[in-house]
């Protein structure tokens, strides 16, 4: 699992982010710093032969994109979800990412994210516990820039 999540890291412009790796014997997490302030940072990370992948972009769009638990190494299932992986990575540094968040007393409380891919629009909704009710929260939306503009 180790090479194809390392994998991601080589369609990313180098020019255009800071790319961190922090790997360790059970784990690998890859994230893109971008330099343009208006584009959003993402995030992936993987337990080595575990069951999910997951990404987190923006602020607080996270997405888990799960293996099978019977067969977490099986080829056509881990290749399938790194696929995933990079096509979400890939909308965020070409700029085909948003995202609206609700806040309360500066803490998100509901996050919904929205990737733009070939295939269509993937779109994530996150619920905070103990963020309570909508009512009273500050909205805001951001359509974040692509790394290389």
């Amino acid at each position: 699992m180790r090479s194809e999540i390392m994998a991601l890291v080589t369609n990313i412009p180098r020019e255009k982010a800071a790319v961190s790796v922090d790997e360790t014997a059970e784990d690998l997490t890859i994230g893109f710093t971008p330099s343009n302030p208006r584009a959003a940072p993402v995030k992936v990370h993987a337990e080595i032969g575990g069951d999910a992948i997951y990404v987190v972009a923006g602020e607080d769009t996270n997405v888990e994109i799960t293996l099978p638990e019977s067969d977490a190494e099986s080829r056509p299932d881990l290749e399938k979800a790194v696929r995933e992986a990079r096509a979400l990575c890939e909308a965020v540094v070409l700029g085909r990412f948003r995202e609206r968040l609700w806040t309360k007393h500066d803490a998100v409380v509901r996050s919904e994210g929205s990737f733009d891919l070939e295939e269509g629009r993937v779109e994530i909704v996150s619920r905070h516990l103990g963020g309570g009710l909508l009512r009273g929260a500050e909205t805001r939306e951001r359509h974040y820039a692509a790394y290389a503009e």
